[in-house]
């Protein structure tokens, strides 16, 4: 065995150990009689439309829907805010 294959061996071995120590570690730390955590339930967003007209701005859109700019950029992935064009139909969250 030449000298590379005694390093290969060792480092090997090393990572080997140290594999098997952090196994134990982790299930000597973990808590089985802890219940699993429950899924988290969202509720699905609803949504109304409203289509763009001439001279509408996002700020008395949003206004009006009673939502911020920052909340319909969200939801429309609107790239930029200052510019809409009439007839562009965006979703409206309803509450």
């Amino acid at each position: 065995m030449g000298f590379l294959d005694s390093v290969k061996g060792a480092l090997r071995d090393a990572v080997s150990t140290r594999a098997s120590k952090q196994t134990a570690a982790a299930s000597r730390t973990a808590k089985t009689d802890e219940p699993a955590a429950a899924p988290v339930e969202t509720t699905p967003e609803v949504f109304d439309t409203y289509t763009v007209e001439v001279g509408d701005t996002l700020q008395e859109i949003s206004a009006r829907a009673g939502t911020s700019v920052d909340e319909m950029v969200r939801i429309n992935d609107i790239e930029d805010p200052d510019l809409i064009f009439p007839g562009q139909v965006f979703r409206i969250p309803m509450r």
